[in-house]
Formats: C-alpha cells, structure tokens, sequence
C-alpha cells in the first residue's frame, strides 16, 4: 500500500474512533448514547429493540444533520468535560463557551423500587444549569420515526403551555 494511502486510512480511522467515544445512559428498559458534547446520537424506544428515535449516529452529517439528535448548543462553544457521578449510571457533560461562561447537564434513565417492585420508565431526564456566568444556550430536540425517512409531526408549544403543563404556576 503506497505511503499515502496509509496514512489516509490512518486519519480516517482515527476520526472514526473519536466519533465513537460515546457514553451509555440507561436503566435496563431502554438506553441511549450520549456524544462528547452532551448530544444524543442514539436511543431507540421504547425497548432496546425498538425503532431508533435518535439516530444521528448512523448519519454521521454532525453540525449540518437536520434530526435524529437531542442537544444543548453552548454559544462560542469551546470545550466540553464529560464524566458519570462515583458508582452512578448518572453522566455529567459540562460544556464551556470561549468567554469562560459554562453549563453542567445530567443525564440519566430513572430506576427505582416502589411497591415491591422495580420501575424503569421509558424517559430520559435531563437537568441543565448554569454552573459559570451567564451562558446562551439552544435546546434541540429532534427526533425521527424511521432513521432517514420520516419526521415525526411537532406542535408548536409555547413557554406559557409548557409551564402549566409543568404546573410552574
């Protein structure tokens, strides 16, 4: 194989084993994969072999993928640390701008014994909060019903309808 070649298959393995440094979220009913960055590229409900809602793990567009995805996009992002909580399956992904501002979100599936029972609700539980200064932050959700083909139907919900609904008061 010419020299060349080599290393070109070299950078692309490597810019492959990067994207894949994923972490799992789950609670035994269902699980997703959540990137870097705090952008879940994978989850498919409501049982692991179910239909992917988020799949932008086989698409691989990035920045210019349309759905398949759930993220927080820091303005000016700068870096992200990411690590799970001492003997958790709770993940924290902190994410930084270039002015120094940063936001801290945690994810995990909810499991717990109720009734003599274990629950494992099919539901991803995201906490975002500023932790430095005053960060601008968007929050996309957009998940898919059949990876490449079709958006699910979204409804326009507004601040106030999302308060009563989360009874905010």
């Amino acid at each position: 194989m010419p020299e060349g070649a080599m290393k070109a298959v070299v950078a692309a393995t490597q810019s492959a084993t990067a994207n894949l440094d994923l972490a799992v979220i789950g609670n035994c009913s269902y699980s997703a994969l959540v990137d870097r960055q705090g952008r879940i590229v994978w989850s498919c409900l409501p049982r692991f072999d179910g239909d992917p809602v988020f799949c932008e793990l086989l698409g691989g567009a990035g920045e210019g993928a349309e759905f398949g995805f759930f993220d927080f996009v820091i303005d000016d992002f700068a870096r992200a640390e990411q690590y799970y909580l001492h003997n958790s399956a709770i993940l924290v992904t902190t994410l930084y701008d270039s002015h120094g501002s940063a936001i801290e979100i945690t994810d995990f599936a909810p499991r717990f014994k109720q009734l003599g029972r274990v629950y494992r609700p099919v539901m991803i539980v995201r906490q975002i909060r500023p932790v430095i200064g005053n960060p601008r932050v968007k929050v996309r959700q957009r998940p898919i019903t059949a990876p490449g083909v079709r958006k699910p139907p979204m409804a326009a919900i507004t601040s106030a309808t999302w308060c009563r609904r989360a009874r905010c008061g």
